[in-house]
């Protein structure tokens, strides 16, 4: 065919096996056929392949994204679910302590609340050291697990166990539904900050309203225990959303524009695409029950989008779409090379934050991802540190999008796909990029599988 070099997604020039014998494709190319394989992980490594040119890289070396505004707002959060789980616990412990509970159940809850209370006794730690959202996300699983335990106190002492696990599902769906019809969403907010704050408590809320009708489905099937749990869920990530949602008084800025669920229709249709097509790729190289599982998530955010929850529809489609990332990132690689991949990787992040903040924006969500995941480089986890970072990219533009979404990209702005930056500068807009991967990671993968069977054949 006259081509000489062959690009295909980083890892994926290893070792394979075949027929009982180990290929490395870099080298069995080479020598049979003259053909270079080159490992790229992303679209500005392939322009440079094909053209030669090299793109000059913004160091991030030093570069802090945490600005003050971030802070500010993350420290109110964290704050308030730490006092929120910290207020349970000291219920908690009181109400297990006067309980005259069966020895099984008293063993088991026993055991429990000592482990929450290290659990707390490490978040506050990392919200004194100003790891906010990592202090945040472990409140609300400690709220989730102490809400449960005092769920399960009341059914070891309940005679009508079936009974009591009704009335605490609707006692969680009447709280819920009250929320949904006492809280007005369509709030006139005064800074952009506050878009990403309110789809996010939009999104907790859908999450919630979810969560509780599994609730009621375990409690069909006579799995009480399960229902109890899934209402302690439901429930604390009610509190989540109407926290997310009381954070936005915290920033006050001079803009002024509604917030309407509605408009993010187009946006979360773009998101199901985004997330099948990441879906599909993934599917090329790995044939597993992640896949399955991914395949039926894109089938629930679709009903979420029948549903006319877009918030929700946009929030899954983004968390798809980093997991089948994941799935071709990490296939295959050692712990070493995941360690080589983070680094890389994080400073493509940083960048995609940057951009953000510098035009106006503060992707939180993002920030909240990418600190989560240095904790988990930290800690040695190497999978969920990798994860949260396809998660703080997924999440770099939500700011922006929802903005243009809400707001409306003047049409003054845009020629052919390209946004007019100045009369000698012109930038890739979001559809242009995504169009011309696609197009691109399309070409390799499909080019990629064709050559490992001819290899195996």
């Amino acid at each position: 065919s006259g081509f000489k070099t062959f690009l295909v997604p980083p890892t994926q020039s290893l070792v394979y096996t075949a027929s009982l014998e180990q290929v490395n494709l870099s080298e069995y190319a080479l020598t049979n056929w003259d053909l270079n394989v080159v490992e790229v992980s992303n679209l500005d490594e392939v322009f440079e392949h094909f053209t030669g040119l090299v793109i000059e890289r913004e160091s991030v070396e030093g570069v802090d994204v945490v600005v003050d505004d971030y802070s500010f707002l993350m420290r109110f959060m964290a704050s308030s679910l730490l006092g929120h789980v910290n207020k349970i616990n000291l219920e908690l412990h009181s109400k297990f302590d006067e309980s005259n509970l069966s020895y099984a159940v008293s063993g088991e809850l026993g055991f429990a609340i000592n482990s929450s209370d290290l659990v707390l006794n490490n978040i506050f730690e990392l919200f004194e050291n100003d790891s906010f959202y990592v202090a945040a996300s472990k409140s609300l699983q400690e709220a989730i697990n102490a809400r449960y335990a005092f769920y399960l106190i009341d059914y070891d002492l309940t005679v009508s166990k079936n009974v009591f696990v009704k009335s605490v599902l609707d006692s969680v769906n009447d709280e819920i539904q009250f929320f949904v019809n006492s809280t007005n969403y369509s709030l006139i907010l005064d800074n952009v900050y506050d878009l990403e704050l309110v789809v996010a408590s939009l999104d907790r809320l859908r999450e919630a309203e979810s969560i509780i009708l599994s609730a009621y489905e375990s409690f069909q099937a006579t799995d009480y225990r399960g229902a109890l749990f899934l209402s302690a869920t439901a429930l604390e990530r009610l509190e989540t959303a109407r926290t997310w949602l009381n954070t936005t008084n915290y920033l006050s800025g001079s803009e002024s524009f509604v917030f309407n669920d509605s408009l993010l229709s187009a946006l979360a249709i773009s998101g199901i695409n985004d997330a099948s097509t990441a879906i599909t790729y993934a599917s090329t190289l790995v044939s597993d029950s992640a896949i399955f599982n991914l395949q039926q998530g894109l089938d629930g955010v679709s009903d979420f989008f029948v549903e006319g929850k877009y918030a929700r529809t946009i929030f899954e489609s983004l968390s798809l779409k980093a997991e089948a990332n994941l799935l071709m990132e990490v296939r295959g690689l050692t712990d070493d090379l995941l360690s080589s991949l983070f680094s890389t990787k994080r400073d493509n992040v940083v960048r995609l934050i940057v951009r953000e903040e510098r035009s106006g924006e503060l992707p939180i969500l993002a920030i909240s991802y990418l600190l989560y995941a240095d904790y988990f480089f930290e800690v040695g986890d190497l999978s969920n540190a990798l994860r949260y970072l396809n998660y703080a990219a997924q999440y770099s533009s939500l700011s922006s999008d929802v903005f243009k979404a809400m707001i409306g990209k003047p049409s003054s702005q845009v020629n052919n796909g390209f946004v007019l930056v100045n009369a000698n500068e012109w930038l890739l807009d979001d559809d242009s990029v995504s169009f011309l991967f696609g197009m691109v990671f399309a070409s390799i993968i499909f080019v990629f599988v064709f050559f490992v069977k001819l290899i195996i054949s």
